[in-house]
């Protein structure tokens, strides 16, 4: 009971499951067709074959940097493990600290790349992974939207400054330009938006926060 009292817990919850009367209402709604991000539908079998776009945009994530690798990414990635896990409603099945820090590598890595391919950068003489003249690319972006697919900001945030070029915008600013290619939204950047990077939760929130700054 202390431990369902601690406020401090419940306050840094962020990625919350949908009530289940209001999924009952509309399954379709809340549930990812393409991509499962983060801990709430990764056993789900029909998200299954979007694992192989996640090894491929693991690759070129670690490609964007001479020396890297997984374990020196994983090892960053384990500092923020509990600040991490507080973000979840539910988190009795995780799984161990390594799964859980292996699920950030990867799915972080996937909406990091995503967003950048989306920006039209990719790595000098490589083609998009996914076509974002496909079908399948404005469906990802769909299920990226959902409050159970999402990874906490700061863990992406994180991921895309560990590879960050020197002349590449900030994530936040990605993250704009990409919703302007997927919404039919005008340009949402303003200055009081540019600030709000420490305050956003995920990349739903986001969307919410540049719509209300727009």
């Amino acid at each position: 009971m202390n431990k369902d009292l601690d406020n401090s817990s419940i306050k840094s919850r962020t990625i919350f499951k949908v009530n289940v009367s209001l999924r009952k209402s509309n399954p379709l709604a809340y549930t990812p067709k393409m991509v499962s991000i983060g801990p709430y539908h990764r056993k789900n079998p029909q998200l299954g074959s979007m694992e192989n776009y996640k090894l491929l945009y693991l690759r070129r994530f670690l490609q964007r940097k001479e020396g890297f690798d997984m374990k020196s990414c994983i090892r960053e990635l384990d500092k923020l493990k509990e600040e991490a896990l507080k973000c979840y409603d539910d988190i009795e099945d995780l799984g161990n600290d390594s799964q859980f820090c292996q699920m950030l590598l990867l799915d972080g890595c996937f909406v990091v790349e995503f967003i950048r391919e989306c920006c039209e950068m990719c790595p000098e003489g490589e083609e998009e992974i996914i076509s974002f003249a496909s079908y399948i690319c404005h469906q990802i972006f769909r299920d990226l939207m959902l409050l159970e697919n999402q990874l906490p900001f700061f863990v992406l945030n994180k991921l895309h400054d560990m590879t960050k070029q020197d002349d590449e915008l900030p994530l936040l600013l990605l993250v704009n330009d990409s919703i302007i290619f997927f919404v039919d939204l005008p340009n949402m950047i303003s200055e009081s938006f540019k600030n709000t990077k420490d305050s956003i939760k995920h990349l739903l929130h986001a969307v919410h926060i540049a719509s209300c700054h727009g």
